[in-house]
Parts: structure tokens; C-alpha cells; sequence
């Protein structure tokens, strides 16, 4: 078993390939590659760790937000993120949380969506 992390993955989100730059022709090119990037490193037996902004639409796109949830292996924790609404929240995480320190082998670790100073 091991940890994963990552974070705004925005599945979804059309405007995020222009405002952050991503190299994708569409949303749906974009989600599928972030889909297969992650079916390449993550187990079924691994914890992966969502930091925030999962998914961008409208509460009735629960039906795409499942479909992106169920494509991805692991077991999927949310710690929740600014665009992070209700209907991502109904998904079946196996956890969710606003901050969460975890241990990662002998290193613990404080998982947040938003940087902290410190």
C-alpha cells in the first residue's frame, strides 16, 4: 500500500486547460489523461489523497462526476477544496476532511487544500 497525492484536478472544467495552461484541446481530452496518468501509478490498495477541487460543474453532473470517481483506482480521500460543492461531496470517499494529518511511513504529513504560512 502506499500514498498519493494530487490536487486540482478540476475533471471537467474547460477553462482551466486556458487559465492554467494545461496542454489539452478539450475537457474530454484533458480528463481522459488525467484518468489513464493516474490508472498508471495508483493501486487498488493504495490510499490516494484528493487535495481539493475534484471535479467543476453543476450539481446535476453528478452522473460525470461519478463516472471520474469509479475510473479512478485506490481508495479516495477528499480533503476539500474551494470548488469542491455538495454533489462532489455525496461521491463515496472513503474519507473527507477540511485538514488532515496522516503518517506516510515515519513522516507525518499535514494534507490542506490551501497553503499555509508558516
Amino acid at each position: 500500500m502506499a500514498n498519493w497525492y494530487t490536487a486540482d484536478l478540476h475533471f471537467g472544467h474547460s477553462r482551466i486547460i486556458e487559465f492554467c495552461k494545461r496542454p489539452y484541446q478539450s475537457s474530454e481530452d484533458m480528463n481522459a489523461a488525467l484518468i489513464q496518468n493516474i490508472q498508471g501509478c495508483v493501486s487498488f490498495d493504495d490510499d490516494l489523497w484528493i487535495l481539493g477541487d475534484f471535479a467543476f460543474g453543476q450539481a446535476t453532473d453528478v452522473q460525470k462526476f461519478e463516472n471520474w470517481f469509479h475510473q479512478i483506482p485506490g481508495r479516495k480521500h477528499l480533503i476539500v477544496g474551494n470548488h469542491d460543492d455538495e454533489a462532489v461531496a455525496m461521491l463515496p470517499w472513503a474519507s473527507i476532511s477540511d485538514l488532515k494529518e496522516i503518517k506516510d511511513g515515519t513522516q507525518s504529513v499535514m494534507l490542506c487544500h490551501y497553503p499555509m504560512i508558516t
